[in-house]
């Protein structure tokens, strides 16, 4: 049986985490990160035939 966690527990470090990011910019490498992410995602259920990129449709996404 799983053990059950308290989630309203936030841990010093978290806490120290939160803040970090609150003071602190993004820096460039971890914007490119993000967009990188942001474009993997956004491409990742779409179907491409002859180099465009099209919406997949649901029958495509079901034949995988």
């Amino acid at each position: 049986m799983p053990s059950k966690k308290d989630m309203r527990f936030v841990s010093d470090l978290d806490n120290f985490f939160r803040t970090f990011d609150e003071t602190h910019p993004l820096s460039e490498s971890q914007k490119a990160e993000i967009e990188k992410h942001r474009r993997v995602h956004a491409l990742r259920d779409k179907k491409t035939v002859n180099g465009k990129t099209t919406a997949g449709t649901t029958e495509d996404k079901k034949s995988h």
